[in-house]
């Protein structure tokens, strides 16, 4: 066997669609022209980087051991034919966050909702099988346990 550095060239990798790729290639047998696929070797630096089909070991390469190639390639790549989603990080919500958007959802519901007519008819059941007054729907202690289970429902009443 020859030696590893005869044995191959680096050409561009033709299939390659990902932005990454411009900072590698792929190996390329001198002897009979077969593509190694499951390498690639960075550009800048020489160095194999395993793919398994994937670009996130070459990502980790280039954030790690060429940092300003990220920076360079934004800059100078911002007009390429290739559309990039942006990358949105997503954190956790704080607390304060957390109870705001609980509070917008405390709007009640409207009467003809499914879920207020699947509860109202809930209750109308449990009403008329345990032989319970109607006027149950306007005790105070009861309103505050429907208001428990479910803030954003109103419970219909002669009112």
């Amino acid at each position: 066997m020859a030696d590893s550095q005869e044995e191959f060239t680096i050409v561009p990798n033709s299939k390659a669609k990902a932005a990454i790729w411009r900072h590698f290639g792929v190996k390329k047998r001198k002897a009979d022209g077969l593509i190694v696929e499951s390498t690639a070797v960075c550009l800048s630096c020489q160095t194999t980087v395993k793919t398994a089909g994937g670009t996130s070991n070459m990502n980790a390469h280039i954030r790690r051991h060429h940092p300003q190639l990220l920076s360079a390639s934004s800059a100078t790549h911002s007009d390429s034919s290739q559309t990039e989603a942006p990358v949105v990080k997503q954190r956790q919500q704080t607390l304060p966050e957390a109870f705001q958007a609980q509070a917008a959802k405390k709007t009640k519901y409207p009467a003809n909702s499914p879920r207020a007519k699947d509860i109202t008819q809930k209750l109308a059941i449990f009403i008329v099988k345990d032989l319970r007054p109607y006027t149950l729907v306007e005790n105070k202690q009861f309103r505050s346990l429907l208001a428990a289970l479910d803030e954003r429902y109103q419970c219909p009443s002669r009112d």
